[in-house]
């Protein structure tokens, strides 16, 4: 099966390497949680970056994991110089979203923010079976941006790339054409 965005053939399914395990990470489409702490939209690189202030419940995604696993979680993200930003993987409650809570070695780091647009990662192995929810906050006191958010599989941050359901298949689109031109046709 083919990969494809605007007509170009982009891969074959099975060479699809350390996908983006969350969706819709490039522009926030899908199904995001806290979107709507959102201050501001604006682009950084090709992405759509979005500016929040929240403490608690940063924009993110649940994510079942199982125990033994490794993920690193990979972002840009911008804040004002020498404030700091936090990189969290765990559920604030147990049971939130139907998912048991979990951890992680670590849960979460902090980091400087510079002032300027700075790719930030962790790497984390999971302690338990059950999901997670990466995200980064703040403390609730100084905005800062987000973008391009990746959590992948292993030990390394790769470029950011979306997730297979992010693209488009050959199949599904011929199924959208045939479909399309049954309405058309009155069927």
């Amino acid at each position: 099966m083919s990969i494809f965005i605007d007509k170009h053939e982009l891969a074959e399914k099975k060479d699809i390497v350390n996908p983006n395990l969350l969706t819709g990470s490039k522009d926030f489409t899908g199904n995001w949680l806290y979107l709507d702490q959102v201050k501001q939209k604006d682009k950084y690189l090709d992405f759509t970056a979005v500016c929040s202030d929240w403490a608690w419940n940063g924009i993110s995604q649940f994510i079942a994991v199982n125990k033994g696993e490794t993920f690193t979680f990979s972002a840009y993200a911008k804040g004002k110089a020498g404030s700091s930003l936090n990189l969290f993987i765990t559920l604030n409650n147990d049971g939130e979203g139907g998912y048991k809570k979990v951890n992680g070695n670590p849960n979460g780091i902090t980091i400087t923010a510079t002032g300027d647009w700075q790719k930030v990662s962790m790497t984390f192995t999971m302690l338990d079976s059950g999901a997670i929810q990466p995200r980064i906050e703040g403390n609730g006191t100084v905005p800062f941006w987000i973008a391009g958010l990746k959590l992948e599989r292993g030990a390394v941050a790769t470029p950011w790339c979306p997730a297979p359901e992010d693209y488009v298949m050959k199949s599904d689109l011929d199924a959208l054409k045939a479909e399309i031109n049954q309405l058309k046709q009155g069927k």
